[in-house]
């Protein structure tokens, strides 16, 4: 099951039509000729942060290949960094994720604000650090040597415990995953978690693997339960009671949410795409599937506000079909 990295891996009320909901799909340019790309985030002004990957030299036996991030506002494409993931970003066009500074040094989480990269450190010197979160004031969320951290400008990061952070609203409530050496958790992280004025709470679930990937300005949060088998579930929780998607659909994701409640992910539904990977939108009991041309493809977050789906469509890695970065654009 394919899902845009770095981001882990519906309800049944009914099925519509992709077209009533879609009002256009966008393709995000390629920084370089011949990339592979993918659109990771989007911000309600359709401010899209992407991500590459270029291959130089391939044979049976061997390749060589780079890869980078970018940004997107209409027009060319902006290079962000080679090295280098992008993960987030927030209304203002900040942007985060992280890098490798040199050719054997440890990924560290970076801001990128108008042209200008901070390197935002890591909680033990040398340990590396990743960034997954922005909100609009600019606090940012990551994990840093198996823990989550929280960084601000006037503070710097500061940890908030085992497990990792992936995303921030705007009332500074953060979301994430902790819990390790669950031996049948394949999700990296065991149980899902909400960080709330820096104390933690795990959240409640049917399953026994789980992690939350989005939380809106309302609270509401999505993420992946897992029965540690063989099926993962998107899930929404609403004042911390954890709601299945779909059961029927047994290997489905939930990537964003955005202020209205509209779920955004990816699921392997055995009547869509020859079961091959497929992004969604779920609102109020309906999941609609966004088009694709057929092939797979797959939905990495949502705007907060304004309809804006950031995602791929194609392979990003291995045969088929060459990803292409693009945006979703739906209705109200």
């Amino acid at each position: 099951m394919y899902n845009p990295p770095p981001r882990r891996v519906l309800i049944f009320a009914c099925i519509c039509a992709s077209e009533s909901l879609a009002l256009a799909q966008i393709t995000v340019p390629p920084p370089l000729p011949g990339a592979l790309t993918y659109a990771i985030a989007v911000n309600q002004s359709g401010e899209a942060a992407a991500n590459y990957i270029k291959v130089v030299y391939e044979s049976e036996t061997r390749e060589i290949s780079f890869v980078g991030a970018y940004s997107w506002t209409g027009g060319l494409p902006n290079s962000i960094g080679a090295a280098t993931t992008a993960t987030a970003i927030n209304t203002s066009g900040q942007i985060v994720g992280y890098t490798a500074p040199g050719l054997f040094s440890a990924q560290e989480a970076f801001l990128l604000d108008k042209g200008r990269m901070t390197m935002l450190g890591a909680l033990t010197p040398g340990a590396g650090s990743q960034a997954f979160g922005i909100n609009d004031s600019g606090q940012v969320v990551g994990c840093s040597a198996g823990e989550a951290f929280l960084w601000q400008k006037s503070t710097g990061m500061q940890a908030l415990g085992e497990g990792c952070a992936y995303a921030i609203n705007n009332q500074g409530q953060i979301v994430g995953a902790s819990g390790v050496n669950r031996p049948a958790c394949d999700l990296a992280w065991a149980d899902a978690v909400l960080w709330t004025n820096g104390t933690p709470s795990t959240l409640s679930s049917t399953h026994i693997c789980n992690v939350a990937s989005a939380i809106n300005d309302s609270g509401q949060i999505v993420g992946t339960s897992s029965d540690g088998v063989e099926s993962a579930f998107a899930v929404l929780w609403q004042g911390g009671v954890p709601q299945i998607l779909e059961p029927a659909l047994y290997q489905s994701v939930a990537t964003g949410i955005d202020s209205s409640g509209r779920v955004v992910g990816n699921v392997e539904d055995p009547s869509v795409n020859n079961e091959q990977n497929t992004p969604f939108v779920w609102q109020n009991g309906s999941i609609t599937y966004l088009p694709t041309n057929q092939i797979p493809g797959g939905a990495a977050g949502i705007s907060s506000s304004n309809g804006w789906v950031a995602g791929v469509v194609g392979y990003y890695t291995g045969t088929g079909a060459p990803s292409t970065a693009v945006l979703w654009k739906l209705s109200d």
